[in-house]
Formats: structure tokens, sequence, C-alpha cells
């Protein structure tokens, strides 16, 4: 099944996000703690996909979020 994975890392940790919240960030403008963010687009179940177009810092706790969602087909 086809589908996507938004995701979105902050330095520092947000509490507890709605999907929603995690969707819209993935898709936003970086901006304050949210250091790095994306969308990964899946089109075979079973299958590891890479794609983090940033670059940290080494050595600092990052707080990652991640929703699935699926196209329906």
């Amino acid at each position: 099944m086809a589908g996507s994975v938004y995701y979105a890392i902050y330095d520092v940790d947000q509490g507890t996000m709605t999907p929603a919240q995690i969707k819209t960030a993935a898709q936003g403008s970086l901006a304050g703690a949210l250091v790095a963010k994306g969308t990964v687009t899946g089109a075979a179940a079973s299958t590891d996909y890479t794609t983090i177009n940033a670059t940290l810092a080494d050595k600092k706790l990052y707080t990652m979020y991640a929703i699935g969602e699926s196209s329906g087909t």
C-alpha cells in the first residue's frame, strides 16, 4: 500500500503532538525549535526509505515526531 510519512525534528521536546500538528510542521517552514522536516513517499510496504536533508549538530538531543498516512491504494 502506498502512502506518505510526515516527520518533524525539534531541538526542544514539544510534548505530545497530534497527527495534524505533525503533518502541518512537516509541510511548513522551519522556525523556532523545528530544525528539520519533510515528507517521505512510499510506494510499497516493507521497504526501507532514507531521507533527511538536514545537517544536525553532533552531540545534541533531538526529538523526532512522525506519522504515516495511507493513500488508500
